[in-house]
């Protein structure tokens, strides 16, 4: 429980400046003759000379500042606690937005076939790799891995979203330095040419 936010310190506070109040109000009436004159006053095996309006100014005083004081600093604990909320919920915005761009990344595989190629050559040699849109000096690199077919491959493309624009394929024999290249590919925006049937 925070104690600044305590009733009793808000009465502390309204108490103190009620008798600050009352006392500038004594003053300035010139009704405090009695208590302007100072008292001698004996406790704690101190003496002290001081008159009663000055006691009620310190006492008046001291509970207003220290409820000030109280009020100020559960503000502060109130402000950074707030800080710390704030700094959690950006951390989870910021994780959310992670998992939402993780959720929107897909992984496909393709199958190819190399024409003349007639199994002649070893899967270690061969390379896919492929090209986005706008992107031609900088081939992706991408798995390549036997087909069901005898001369066919499967190619696997990692992280792709549907922003992604593939616009070629290529499978490079790299002991032969033969290329197999697919123009216009197009795997997440395939188009088909249909026939009318007769």
């Amino acid at each position: 429980m925070d104690l600044a936010s305590t009733p009793t310190v808000t009465y502390l506070s309204i108490f103190g400046v009620v008798i600050l109040f009352i006392c500038v109000i004594l003053i300035l009436t010139k009704r405090a003759l009695t208590p302007i004159r100072p008292e001698k006053i004996k406790a704690f095996g101190v003496e002290l000379e001081i008159s009663v309006l000055t006691l009620l100014v310190l006492v008046g005083f001291v509970l207003s500042i220290s409820s000030i004081y109280l009020h100020v600093n559960g503000y502060q604990q109130q402000v950074i606690s707030s800080q710390k909320d704030l700094e959690k919920r950006n951390t989870e915005v910021a994780e959310a937005r992670k998992q939402l761009e993780a959720a929107k990344k897909i992984d496909m595989i393709v199958y190819v076939k190399l024409p003349d190629n007639s199994g002649q050559s070893k899967l270690v040699d061969l390379r896919a790799n492929y090209y986005l849109r706008g992107q031609a000096d900088k081939p992706i690199q991408a798995d390549i891995s036997r087909g069901i077919e005898a001369n066919s491959y499967s190619v696997s493309f990692k992280n792709l979203t549907p922003d992604t624009y593939v616009e070629s394929l290529e499978v490079v024999d790299e002991k032969t330095n033969r290329v197999w290249v697919k123009k216009n590919f197009f795997p997440l925006n395939p188009t088909y040419d249909l026939k009318r049937e007769e």
